[in-house]
């Protein structure tokens, strides 16, 4: 997991693998403002980006998720929201198993073991098998306008 901000990204560099690099330039180089939401292919479907708005929800209407086969690049474009995180599934099994077919695995009722607070301009990577729980807020209800690039693992072979 690495937790950025595209302020700090474009003053220092972002000194990551060269494709998650360009994920981040992605992030620095798009118009938000004046793309639709859904799905926007950057690499096929080996590097795509899911432009989404929702409110957050209670801690108790999320269910933690990893992938198996992808990266996220999570970023908020507005607004703001917790995302969980936990070490591990205690060794339980998945409550939706859906990894071969779709890429993410669902867990209810994990430990958190830490947090992120994602603000505006925040990037957060996450690593296949790394358990996260998009989505959070103390405050439920509020509005967040949020791109998701997901890219292949293998991409970084």
């Amino acid at each position: 997991m690495i937790v950025g901000n595209l302020r700090q990204a474009a003053k220092d560099g972002s000194g990551l693998h060269p494709v998650l690099d360009e994920a981040i330039r992605v992030l620095e180089t798009t118009d938000f403002s004046n793309l639709s939401l859904g799905k926007h292919e950057l690499k096929g479907n080996r590097m795509f980006m899911n432009v989404q708005e929702y409110d957050t929800k209670d801690v108790s209407e999320m269910m933690y998720e990893k992938h198996a086969a992808h990266i996220d690049v999570q970023y908020v474009i507005s607004g703001d929201e917790t995302i969980h995180w936990a070490a591990s599934d205690d060794g339980r099994s998945p409550d939706d198993d859906r990894l071969e077919s779709d890429d993410f695995a669902l867990y209810q009722g994990l430990q958190p073991t830490g947090s992120v607070h994602m603000t505006e301009g925040t990037y957060l990577i996450l690593f296949p098998g790394e358990l996260h729980q998009p989505c959070v807020s103390p405050n439920p209800g509020r509005p967040v306008h949020k791109v998701v690039i997901k890219i292949r693992a293998d991409l970084l072979d």
